[in-house]
């Protein structure tokens, strides 16, 4: 397989590889020199109470982790928003939602009652949910800002930075490299599983999909209940089932690594071999390594759930120490395949690349 290029041209794992491991370059500064390679990895699972000091000492957050807290993305994105606390000094509380919109909107009315400094909040409720959250969180002076899903209306009405990528172009792009690498066209079956309706991830769900049928592939949709993202083992059934029913599909879309990570069973179940099907996707967890290392999955696009985790911690302490205006990163910058993921094992076993 050969080397993915961004739109620049530059190689995307280069382009990878200084994102994920040289965060410093972001600002132009040495304020995330902490979190610059592999050796900063034991500190990268500190208590997220802070280190007692630090130009954020004092400040009280809480961090919306989206999952379970033995969702393996959450843990990388947790990981990344500890590690800022202990460089930073501020205090984290964690808030786990199980990804259930309704359970998060819930715990965020409750949380904003309680007036942190800020709140760093998974967007995938959407903007219709979280809109008058974000207004009652203004007048009680808390500062919020948004990972892995982005809410615009919301940030234009209230503010707020982002820390994610864009979702629908994100699939699409997917999708798009996928084709290209898998020679797939027209006759050519897929199916794309996921969360269509959804506010949040739909979008990129969609976009996965309009990217393989714009390459002329025959999609099938089928949908996922969310909560499988805290138990993917439950939808083998699912996942089996659909490809019992489109004989001819020659690659499947799974929405998160959670389930990219357990496609060795899905395939069994469904008498498949290792690579007779396609597997692509999105994130870089332990999961999706044994995947890969298996030729169960062939590639992933990721979104550096560490430096949303990270970056979101930064954005609110900048902001409400100096009234920075709110950082907006576009963190999903490559794609993990066959030919690089080796590279990257190591700081995936680390709680660090996901």
């Amino acid at each position: 397989m050969g080397e993915v290029m961004n739109e620049s041209g530059m190689n995307r794992r280069r382009l990878l590889q200084a994102s994920l491991l040289g965060g410093a370059g972001l600002l132009g500064t040495g304020v995330l020199a902490g979190c610059a390679g592999a050796d900063a990895a034991p500190s990268a699972v500190s208590d997220g109470k802070g280190s007692g000091s630090g130009w954020a000492k004092g400040m009280n957050l809480k961090f919306f982790a989206g999952g379970g807290a033995g969702d393996l993305y959450a843990s990388v994105v947790v990981n990344g928003a500890k590690k800022a606390a202990q460089d930073l000094g501020c205090k984290i509380d964690f808030v786990y939602s199980n990804w259930d919109p309704n359970t998060a909107i819930r715990q965020l009315s409750e949380i904003i009652a309680t007036k942190p400094d800020g709140i760093a909040m998974d967007g995938s409720p959407g903007d219709d949910a979280i809109m008058p959250l974000a207004a009652r969180a203004a007048e009680s002076d808390v500062t919020m800002t948004y990972w892995d899903v982005d809410v615009p209306k919301v940030r234009k009405a209230y503010g707020g930075g982002y820390a994610g990528a864009d979702l629908y172009s994100f699939g699409f792009n997917l999708a798009t490299q996928a084709a290209k690498e898998f020679g797939l066209g027209a006759g050519d079956g897929a199916v794309v599983y996921g969360f269509f309706a959804s506010t949040g991830f739909g979008v990129r769900d969609n976009g996965v999909a309009e990217g393989l049928e714009k390459a002329g592939v025959d999609v099938t949709k089928i949908t996922m209940p969310v909560e499988s993202g805290s138990n993917p083992q439950s939808i083998t059934p699912i996942i089996a089932g659909g490809l019992a029913k489109n004989p001819n599909t020659k690659l499947i879309s799974l929405s998160g690594g959670q389930w990219v990570g357990t496609s060795p069973a899905y395939l069994k179940a469904a008498g498949k071999k290792p690579g007779e099907v396609k597997v692509v996707g999105f994130d870089f967890l332990p999961s999706v390594i044994d995947a890969m290392n298996g030729n169960w999955a062939q590639m992933t696009a990721v979104m550096q759930p560490y430096l949303q985790g990270y970056l979101s911690v930064l954005s609110l302490c900048l902001t409400r120490k100096w009234h920075f205006q709110p950082l907006v990163e576009n963190t999903a910058t490559g794609y993990m395949t066959q030919e690089n993921y080796k590279t990257y094992v190591e700081l995936a076993k680390q709680g660090i690349a996901g």
